[in-house]
Parts: structure tokens; sequence; C-alpha cells
């Protein structure tokens, strides 16, 4: 087997050409879509007790897995076994999942699910080369409007192009989050079909997401301290940690991409358009896109990178990666206006 493309990897999902599926990558959501279409491809039937098991290696051994895979279907064509937080695997059982994900006269179903597998592991090696394998990264941003135009497909709906603009302003990149968001936005509209501009607004404005822009904005115009304590609040509520990295990176662009455009003339709609953000939010990126040099915030950027890879691998506790970050960008800024006496 191998790691394929995902137009590749679903064509032979549909012809059933492996019992052994691996799913990895740091999306989430496509990681969720690709496990139902596994599900529908294969006939599962999730509601069958006696063959259809899931497994958290964060919480149970391989040895539970393979027990389990060594059992015969009862009344049924096949077994199903999901085997979620695989990245979790001990090297030690490494000879045991060899043998287990060897063809047999009568295999399981088994798909298994991580979104932080080291690459460089031998137990990555192994499940690449005996499973039917996809990586689901996050899409490019240019990218992220085509998917929320397929959500509201899925759902039923119809969203337009500003409320497109509002629901990437007001969520960030994170398919996951967006789709969750839509769902609240769904349940406000009913029984309207169309998702508008001024429902987005609505419906997030209610949620802290207002929370989340006023600490962006707080960042960003160099509100360091009071950024610092909203940051200390949004996480005692709960925000996931990634979801605010990729509003803030998000942002960031935005502010790049406005300087730009900036200097090649662009006004008004065209401006927006070239940022990709509702001309209604404009004002404030631009604002905000005088108080940084083009140079700073490429710094930045980097520097969200590295954070986002420290959050992902890292034993520190988030919430201190999260607050040096914040202090980075104070750094930068406080040399900036140094360099600038």
């Amino acid at each position: 087997m191998a790691v394929y493309e995902a137009n590749v990897f679903y064509e032979r999902v549909q012809s059933r050409e492996s019992s052994f599926i691996f799913l990895y990558g740091d999306e989430s959501y496509l990681l969720k879509q690709a496990y139902k279409f596994c599900v529908d491809s294969y006939q599962v039937n999730t509601e069958d007790i006696f063959n259809y098991e899931v497994f958290d290696l964060s919480e149970t051994t391989w040895e539970k897995v393979s027990e389990s895979i060594s059992q015969l279907p009862m009344m049924a064509d096949q077994r199903t076994i999901i085997v979620k937080n695989a990245e979790e695997i001990d090297d030690d059982d490494l000879p045991q999942i060899e043998k287990d994900l060897t063809a047999i006269a009568q295999p399981p179903l088994v798909i298994l699910m991580s979104e932080g597998f080291d690459k460089k592991r031998r137990a990555f090696k192994l499940l690449t080369t005996k499973c039917l394998s996809c990586e689901f990264k996050p899409p490019y941003e240019n990218q992220i409007p085509q998917w929320i135009h397929y959500m509201a497909e899925q759902k039923g709906l119809k969203i337009t192009a500003e409320a497109v603009h509002s629901l990437l302003h007001l969520t960030g990149t994170n398919l996951g989050e967006l789709d969750a968001e839509m769902e609240k936005i769904v349940q406000f509209i009913s029984p309207s079909k169309v998702i508008e501009e001024d429902k987005v607004r609505e419906v997030l404005g209610r949620t802290r997401h207002d929370s989340v822009f006023s600490f962006i904005e707080e960042l960003y115009s160099r509100n360091h301290v009071n950024a610092l304590v909203m940051m200390a609040d949004l996480l005692g509520q709960g925000q996931n940690e990634i979801g605010l990295m990729s509003l803030l990176a998000r942002h960031l662009r935005i502010l790049l991409q406005i300087q730009q455009g900036s200097k090649e003339g662009l006004r008004g709609a065209q401006l927006a358009q070239k940022a990709g953000v509702s001309p209604y939010f404009l004002n404030k990126y631009l604002q905000q896109s005088h108080f940084w040099p083009t140079a700073d915030l490429h710094t930045l950027l980097a520097r969200l990178a590295e954070t986002e890879t420290e959050l992902k691998s890292s034993s520190v506790p988030n919430h201190f990666l999260l607050e040096n970050l914040v202090l980075n960008f104070y750094r930068v800024s406080e040399q900036n206006k140094t360099a600038s006496k």
C-alpha cells in the first residue's frame, strides 16, 4: 500500500481495495468526512454492537485492539474496528501490529485515525506500508470559500459571497469550527434557505468570537497588556488554541495583502477583494495595517508557524506558548519603535 492523494484514495476506498485504512492529518473536519466516506462505502452498521468497535489508544492498549481483530464477525460479513489517536501506538507493539495488519482469510475493516502522527516514527512507516493511507492537510486559504459553499450545500442551503467573507472573518480558516458555527446559523435562520451576511454577524456576534476579535485588535494595536488579560479569559472560556492560531495567522496575512494592495493603488471594494475580506470590515484592517512594517509582519508570521508547531508537539502547557507568542509580538513592536526614533 501507499499514501494516496485524496481523489485516488476515495476511488480505491469505493472499490474496497483494502480492509486496512489509515487516515491522518491536521484537519479534523476532513478526517471526519473521510471516515464517513469509508463507513458508507463499506456499508458499515455503526449500531451493530457485536461487529462495530471503537478504540482510543490514548485510553487503551493495542493488545485490546489485537484481540478484537482476531474475532470473527457475528451474523455479518465483516467486523469493523475504529482506532482513534493512532499516534499513541507503542513501538514495542509493532511486531504484533504488523501481524494484525497482514491479510488474513476474513479480515475486519480496520480504520486507524490520527491528527498528530510523527512521520519519522517506525510506526508511521508500518501503517502507510500496510494500509490504504491518505493525509488530510488544511486547505489553502483561497480554497476555504469553496469549502464553506460545500458545507452550506450539504445542509441544503446557499450562502452569499458577503456572508462567506464575514464567516471567515469571525471564525478563521479551521474547517471544523466553520462547520460548527454554520450549524448555529442554520438553526437561527430556519426556515430560510439562504445565509446572508447580516445573519452571520448577528449570530456570531452573540458568541465569544466578539472577544476573539477584540483580543486580535488589542494584539495588533499593540495593547499587549490588555491582550494578555483577554487571552487568559478566552482560554478560560475553552477557546481552542489551534483555532485561535488560525484566526491570528489569517488576520496577519490579510494585513500583508492590504499593504500590498495599497501599494498597487487599490481602494475600497477592490482592496477588500484582494485581501479576501468583506468591505464591512475593511476600515479596521486598514487602520491596523499602518501599525506594522511589512518585514515585521513576515517575522510575526514565522513566529506564528513556530508556535503552532509547538502547540501540536511540545509538552509545554499551551497557555505558556500563547503567552510567549504575545510577548514576542510586543518585543517586535518595541524594536520597531526603537528603530523608528
